[in-house]
C-alpha cells in the first residue's frame, strides 16, 4: 500500500538534496557576457578556466550545505525505511519528514535569496544574467516544497493499522471486535418430568 507514493518521496529526498548541492558547487550562478566570465558562490571564471576565488559567499554556502546534510542524513533514512515497510504497513515517519522537509525548503530559499543578493551586489556594475546553477537552486526549492505536500497527504490518507488479510483501517478494526454469540436451546426440566426408580429392597 502506497508503495510508489513512497518511492517518490525518496526520490524527491534526493533530488531536492543533490540539486542544492550542485547549485551550491556549480560555478553558473551568474554570467557576465560582456567579459566572458560566470560565476557561482566560490567563484569567479573566465573562458580560459582562469578562476578567483570569491569571499563574503559563506552565508549562502553554509544555508545549502546544511539542505544536503538534512536530505542525507535525516530524510533519506527515513524515506528508505517508509519504502522498505511500504508493503507491511504504516511506519509513521511521514510526519516527520513533513515537518523536517519544511526546515529544507526555508533553508533553500534562503541560501538560494541571499546568494542571488551577494551577486547582484557583486555585479552592480555589470550586465549579467543569471545562469543554470542558479536556476537548480530554485528547482530544489520547488521540489522540497513538492516532498512537503506529499509526506503530509500520505501521511493522512494512509490507514493507521494493517490487516494481513487485506483489510485496513477503522473498518477492520470493527470487523476484528465483533464476537459471535451462540445461543444453543435447553429443554426446561422439573423434577416431575425426571424418572423413578423404586428400590424392591423396601
Amino acid at each position: 500500500m502506497f508503495f510508489l507514493q513512497k518511492g517518490l518521496i525518496l526520490l524527491l529526498v534526493m533530488g531536492s538534496s543533490f540539486l542544492a548541492l550542485t547549485a551550491m558547487i556549480t560555478d553558473y550562478w551568474a554570467t557576465i557576457p560582456s567579459k566572458s566570465l560566470h560565476m557561482g558562490l566560490f567563484r569567479i571564471c573566465d573562458q580560459h578556466k582562469s578562476c578567483n576565488s570569491l569571499v563574503g559567499t559563506d552565508n549562502p554556502k553554509n544555508l545549502l550545505i546544511a539542505v544536503f546534510v538534512i536530505g542525507m542524513f535525516f530524510l533519506l533514512p527515513c524515506g528508505i525505511l517508509e519504502v522498505w515497510y511500504a508493503r507491511k504497513g504504516r511506519l509513521g515517519t511521514l510526519l516527520f519528514v513533513g515537518a523536517i522537509s519544511c526546515l529544507q525548503v526555508i533553508l533553500t530559499f534562503a541560501g538560494v535569496v541571499s546568494g542571488a543578493v551577494l551577486i547582484s551586489d557583486f555585479l552592480k556594475m555589470e550586465v549579467f544574467y543569471f545562469s543554470w546553477s542558479f536556476a537548480l537552486g530554485w528547482i530544489s526549492v520547488i521540489i522540497s516544497a513538492a516532498l512537503v505536500g506529499l509526506s503530509f497527504y500520505i501521511n493522512k490518507v494512509e490507514p493507521r493499522s494493517h490487516s494481513p488479510t487485506g483489510t485496513e483501517g477503522p473498518v477492520a478494526n470493527e470487523t476484528n471486535r465483533e464476537v459471535q454469540v451462540a445461543v444453543i436451546p435447553v429443554p426446561e426440566t422439573t423434577v416431575c418430568d425426571l424418572p423413578v426408580q423404586l428400590n424392591p429392597s423396601i
